[in-house]
């Protein structure tokens, strides 16, 4: 039988390292060099000590990277190492160069922090601004948190003695709401009821609430003049002086060119004097008089053919019938009775339709009491 030789063991590679250099470089045969280890130790970091080159990173704290000589380095003729400096000088220059760009770099970052944060450690600010998002305020009128910019910093009139303690928001609905309640007149403080002024509406108030107080305002101030009319035509705003009253009743608007009469304050009366258009008024009122009086009598024939009054002890309400049975029941004192002929129902119960009158549709002599 074949017998299984046994395999020999592999080796592992050693993978190929680069060849030391010795004469080659200007340290000759001191040691061997390898020139990535060299330059690596050659620049290995040091962070602290030494002299610190001047740079503009150096005022912001960042340490200086020192070149570490390494004990093959220290070994060499003073000739040799000028000239390894020599080699290293362009590394060491860009490295430099790199640095303090870096430098300059942070520097653009941090002033602008540095000088904002000075001046706000040295402000003095108002209570509301100086918590402007880190200390909302809150508003006693809707309740909600509000920043600096959604306050007013000042009392809100010049007789005030309180700080404001609602918001922009509120006190512009407030404004709204009271000048609408006073016809466009004046308006108050919320917390205090101090009268506002016109410069203190026209600093809180929304631009529209106070273009339409001032239009109010103006208006109202030239009403007050005897000879200022103001046009009746509804879709023209102007007013002009109209000397000579009701010695000259005529108006003509110089916008809108509409006549009117300031005696009878309506449009002018085409053809007649003011004192024709009174006759004619007085005689049309007397006309229009007759008519309603024709008309009230007309209402109260109706009204005695639709309504009753109840017959109720001390209660004589008009009971109007609309529809359904003769049966009705006074709203006021709840007396049942036939509508037809008044009769009680407390002896229609009693005795049947016989306690109706004669003259009644339901009156029946022999009968038993019937619903109808």
């Amino acid at each position: 039988m074949l017998e299984r030789q046994p395999q020999p063991a592999l080796l592992p590679v050693p993978r190929p390292q680069p060849a030391p250099v010795h004469a080659a470089r200007p340290h000759g045969n001191a040691e061997p060099y390898h020139p990535n280890f060299a330059l690596r130790e050659a620049y290995r970091p040091k962070f602290g000590g030494g002299e610190a080159v001047e740079i503009s990173a150096k005022q912001h704290g960042v340490p200086e990277l020192i070149p570490q000589p390494t004990k093959a380095f220290e070994q060499l003729e003073p000739q040799q190492k000028a000239v390894r400096h020599a080699e290293l000088a362009p590394m060491k220059t860009g490295l430099s160069a790199a640095f303090n760009a870096a430098g300059a770099a942070a520097h653009a970052v941090f002033e602008p922090l540095i000088k904002l944060s000075g001046a706000v450690a040295g402000a003095e600010t108002d209570v509301f601004y100086d918590a402007e998002e880190r200390h909302p305020w809150t508003c006693d009128t809707c309740g909600e948190e509000k920043t600096a910019s959604q306050v007013e910093d000042t009392n809100i009139t010049a007789a005030c003695a309180h700080d404001p303690a609602s918001c922009l928001d509120c006190l512009q609905t407030w404004l709204r709401t009271d000048l609408e309640t006073y016809a466009w007149t004046k308006a108050t403080c919320p917390e205090c009821s101090e009268v506002l002024q016109y410069a203190d509406i026209q600093r809180l108030a929304d631009p529209a609430i106070f273009a339409e107080y001032d239009r109010v305002l103006a208006r109202n101030l030239l009403g007050k003049e005897a000879e200022f009319r103001w046009c009746l035509n509804t879709s023209c705003t102007s007013g002009q002086l109209h000397i000579g009253g009701d010695a000259a009743p005529l108006f003509r608007c110089s916008v809108c060119r509409q006549k009117y009469c300031i005696t009878h304050n309506t449009a002018w009366h085409k053809g007649k004097s003011c004192a024709a258009y009174d006759a004619s008024n007085k005689e049309g009122h007397s006309k229009r008089e007759a008519r309603q009086a024709r008309e009230e009598q007309a209402s109260l024939a109706l009204l005695k053919i639709v309504s009753k009054k109840c017959p109720g002890k001390g209660c004589d309400f008009s009971v109007q019938k609309r529809d359904g049975c003769d049966a009705m029941r006074c709203p006021r004192c709840q007396h049942r009775f036939c509508f037809q002929c008044l009769a009680s129902y407390e002896e229609i119960h009693a005795v049947g339709n016989s306690a109706h009158r004669a003259s009644c549709a339901h009156y029946r002599r022999s009968e038993r009491l019937t619903w109808h």
